[in-house]
């Protein structure tokens, strides 16, 4: 049988895709073929499973088996990307689609031993990578991780080694971001049971703590509690947001009783006194001149699911848009109406247009941005707009090169683990920002008590020119 390629070999498209107008919908297909080895034919069986929701959603995945002709399972693969199979003599070819081509694996065949191992030659080919340079991005790089996770059963160091490679070109094309998560993914996979794998991840985890120093974000002063709310703060652009800055000062909704529930009244906060102020009825500043912002979430607009609407300002026109449907980058809206939101790297303006359904929309120099800060209610920019904090977690990207991030509030209250709510708050002068975090380590600890820090920020992280 020597010289003899797969009598079968199955190709699948990837799981997700979507039908118009599909309702609840199963499939289960199953695909049979044979695979040449050097002690016979084995047995390949490819399952793929699917389903589709109401909205004609469609999600599934495929499994892999090769059986022997000795009736023994020699590999078995989960993915959702539709993994390849191919045998000739005593090879087993692993595949996956790829954006060009396609990567693929090598296993060896013991027909003695009637079972595969990992090539030799698979951590050769790594090894040597390392023994060079760091490389340009290879696009392929998620799929080859992605393949050696198919085939971990035989041999970890392949996934682990392909992560590691990655984060060092990426780290290398100043890409701090996919340095990170590549480093997280392998911590996930159990890098540190490999004694060079996890010298290599300190390296390399050394060099990003570096370059992070070398290209200061926010420089942190003094941290302090101030106090805490019973409920997660709500911020602006909202126009029902339930803190924010006011001449100054830092001004708090009150909590009701009930969850959820909160009273027409507030507190606020005085940085220079260090002291609350009595009780006064509700009023938000500079929010209350600003047309009425509200965020919508799984609001299915205009091919969005989350986003903000702005009173005065439609972007598609009626029988377009169910809403005036603004994406989530928006950062500040003012009178006129004016909103502050972020175009690629840049800011921009938008403005009501000449006929309904119609915006305009300009590019906002940094004066823009710094005077329409100085009159906000707080946002999550800092450094006048050069850095954004993630609208979902506690993350600062550099507005120049959204690649480089930092995690400037990962740190203990006063030796307590905590949970920041994100995103924080920044004061309009760009001097402090606050942040809501909760006490606990773990949900329902520690009564899950949120606490608020005030956290000064010096000069050079005002955006001072």
């Amino acid at each position: 049988m020597r010289g003899r390629l797969a009598v079968v070999a199955v190709v699948l498209a990837a799981a997700m895709f979507a039908r118009p107008g599909a309702a609840y919908d199963d499939e289960h297909e199953v695909t049979r073929g044979e695979c040449a080895l050097s002690a016979g034919k084995a047995k390949l069986r490819t399952v793929r499973d699917q389903t589709c929701d109401k909205h004609g959603a469609c999600e599934g995945g495929y499994v892999v088996t090769l059986t022997s002709a000795r009736k023994k399972r020699l590999l078995r693969l989960e993915s959702g990307s539709g993994p390849i199979v191919t045998c000739k003599d005593a090879t087993v070819t692993v595949a996956l689609p790829a954006e060009k081509d396609q990567v693929s694996v090598a296993l060896s065949y013991s027909a003695a031993d009637d079972r595969l191992t990992l090539d030799p030659g698979v951590m050769r080919d790594l090894e040597q990578r390392w023994a060079r340079p760091a490389a340009a991005v290879d696009p392929n790089r998620d799929n080859w991780i992605e393949l050696y996770g198919l085939i971990d059963s035989f041999d970890k160091r392949p996934q682990l080694s392909a992560t590691l490679l990655s984060a060092r070109d990426a780290l290398a094309a100043g890409d701090w971001s996919n340095t990170e998560k590549y480093l997280a993914g392998v911590d996930v996979k159990g890098g540190a049971r490999d004694a060079t794998m996890l010298g290599r991840r300190r390296d390399i985890a050394a060099q990003l703590a570096a370059e992070r120093k070398r290209i200061p974000s926010l420089i942190l002063g003094e941290w302090r509690r101030i106090g805490r709310v019973l409920s997660e703060p709500v911020s602006p652009p909202n126009s029902e947001a339930s803190w924010f800055w006011n001449g100054g000062k830092l001004c708090v909704q009150q909590d009701g009783a009930s969850p959820g529930m909160r009273e027409p009244f507030m507190r606020c906060y005085d940085p220079q006194a260090r002291r609350w102020g009595e009780r006064a009825p509700l009023a938000r500043g500079p929010l209350d001149d600003a047309p009425k912002v509200t965020w919508h979430e799984g609001a299915n607009v205009c091919d969005f699911e989350n986003g903000w609407t702005i009173e005065g300002m439609n972007l598609g026109g009626a029988g377009i848009c169910g809403y005036d449907f603004f994406s989530d980058d928006l950062f500040l809206v003012a009178k006129g109406p004016v909103a502050l939101s972020t175009g690629g790297q840049r800011f921009q303006l938008t403005r009501p247009g000449p006929a309904p359904g119609k915006v305009e929309q300009t590019p906002a120099d940094r004066a823009t941005v710094k005077r329409m800060l100085a009159a906000s209610a707080g946002s999550r920019l800092a450094g006048a707009g050069d850095f954004v904090f993630d609208d979902e977690s506690c993350r600062l990207f550099w507005k120049a090169d959204y690649r480089k991030s930092w995690l400037p509030l990962e740190r203990n209250g006063k030796g307590q683990p905590w949970r920041p709510i994100c995103p924080p708050l920044v004061a309009p002068g760009q001097h402090a920002l606050v942040v809501a975090a909760r006490r606990g380590a773990a949900p329902g600890t520690d009564g899950d008590v949120i606490d608020l820090w005030w956290v000064g920020l010096d000069s050079a992280a005002r955006g001072h020119d």
